[in-house]
């Protein structure tokens, strides 16, 4: 088993040319330090990220990161990393904070890949229902962590 990570966050003023910039670099930053961790299994394209966003949220202010992770510790690892901490800290500054679910977190057979339809499906049941087996945040983990002990050693 592993875990799909998907995060969206709509910026506070898209049409402010140094604000997008600096959004789109944190991201980048986001994405290149997910791709150097270890754990790392996958993410979508940052092109595919941008023009399907547009195409699924219908706006140009959003901007998303979707990445596959060999286990819950690799999750983990990532999302305590300083930079990933600085990033998501920093992110109130130039991002819109009006839904505090910003990101879901779903397990994924080995063999399959996630969507941005499915990620949007997932954050939508977190917001609307909480955490549960089928999409939890880093608070869910405890509840929903996953039980192989192969993954726990990964």
């Amino acid at each position: 088993m592993r875990l799909a990570f998907f995060s969206i966050f709509t910026t506070k003023s898209p049409t402010n040319g140094a604000l997008r910039k600096l959004d789109r670099n944190s991201l980048k930053q986001l994405n290149s330090l997910a791709e150097s961790s270890p754990g790392f299994v996958w993410h979508m394209g940052e092109d595919c990220e941008s023009v399907a966003a547009t195409d699924l949220f219908g706006c140009t202010d959003v901007l998303v990161t979707l990445v596959v992770w060999r286990s819950e510790r690799a999750l983990r690892e990532f999302m305590s990393h300083s930079l990933c901490q600085k990033v998501f800290s920093r992110s109130t500054v130039f991002l819109d904070g009006a839904d505090p679910e910003h990101y879901v977190v779903w397990r994924l057979d080995n063999d399959t890949l996630p969507t941005l339809h499915e990620a949007k499906a997932r954050l939508d049941y977190l917001r609307r229902f909480g955490s549960s087996d089928y999409a939890f945040n880093c608070n869910g983990y405890s509840e929903y962590q996953l039980s192989s002990q192969q993954d726990l050693l990964a």
